[in-house]
């Protein structure tokens, strides 16, 4: 696969440190998603004097490169993965745009994973909810133009991000509730529905997408039923809030009360973990309620911060 970057003269001295980078990003991405898309034409980046883009084929590059303390590009591994989620996948109307930026979010932070493990990972994660403004669906059904996936009413002037970072975390917390091996599968699912589609070097394979597309993969790869769960995070703005009640007094066989509260009464049978004496349970709650048995210190709930909540 040839990289081939385009870039300018007084930078030239410093392309082949970009590329080193390059060539991670593309392991990575190809561990999880699959083969490069466009592997017979090229890998292509371009030094603009722009931040970015995520043109097919040629990325432009414009953050000066500049490197974290491990080395990583935040833009150049932002942008390439648009390669996948944009390019190969693409959303069919405005109102899906959040599988561009929500997914490839969630890349950037899985990178994390990939690097550190699974710590890193979460502490990015649960970073990520400051910046939520919950002020509109981030997948929408009603017909959404360019501006309006990205700002909230009635002035539509500053960007309220949600279809990055909330996009992302909801596929966090569909991760938990559905494990890793049926999550990982449904996000290559989600970029190669077929192995036969991964053949395809030229970028054929191309297809148009939207929310219910990734619904039914990924209730096919957990066999789940999932439509709660979307409804929820997807279709409507505001997030559920997690009620626990402990006795006021209690030594010995004490129960923790939890319940959902949800917007119009929606139902969310989401389970959460919980820790008592050092251990990790999760309690189911169907109905939107659960309860769990302690003796000692009441539990600690969603410790990890793997479900998305009002806080």
């Amino acid at each position: 696969l040839p990289i081939d970057f385009y870039i300018l003269p007084e930078s030239y001295d410093k392309g082949a440190g970009l590329i080193a980078e390059q060539k991670k990003y593309l392991a990575f991405y190809e561990k999880y998603l699959g083969p490069f898309p466009f592997r017979s034409i090229r890998d292509g980046i371009v030094e603009t004097p722009h931040l970015g883009m995520e043109h097919s084929t040629n990325i432009a590059y414009g953050n000066g490169f500049k490197y974290d303390k491990d080395g990583m590009d935040w833009l150049l591994l932002h942008e390439f993965g648009h390669e996948y989620w944009a390019n190969l996948v693409t959303a069919s109307d405005w109102r899906d745009f959040w599988i561009h930026e929500g997914f490839q979010s969630y890349m950037d932070t899985l990178y994390q994973e990939h690097l550190h493990g699974k710590a890193e990972y979460m502490k990015a994660m649960v970073a990520r909810q400051k910046g939520f403004k919950n002020k509109q669906p981030i997948a929408p059904r009603e017909p959404k133009i360019a501006y309006q996936v990205y700002m909230s009413e009635p002035d539509y002037v500053n960007s309220d991000g949600d279809i990055y970072g909330k996009g992302a975390y909801f596929l966090h917390t569909l991760r938990y509730l559905i494990g890793d091996k049926a999550f990982f599968n449904a996000l290559r699912h989600m970029a190669y529905p077929t192995k036969e589609m991964e053949k395809f070097t030229d970028g054929r394979q191309e297809r148009l997408v939207n929310t219910d597309d990734f619904l039914t993969i990924a209730e096919a790869d957990s066999g789940m039923e999932l439509d709660w769960l979307f409804e929820m995070y997807l279709r409507q703005p505001k997030l559920p809030k997690l009620v626990s009640a402990v006795p006021a007094y209690c030594v010995n066989n004490c129960t923790m009360l939890l319940r959902w509260e949800t917007p119009n009464n929606m139902p969310f049978p989401m389970p959460v973990d919980v820790v008592i004496d050092g251990k990790i349970q999760r309690v189911e709650m169907k109905d939107g309620k659960g309860s769990i048995t302690y003796t000692g210190a009441p539990p600690v709930v969603d410790p990890d911060g793997w479900v998305l909540k009002a806080q």
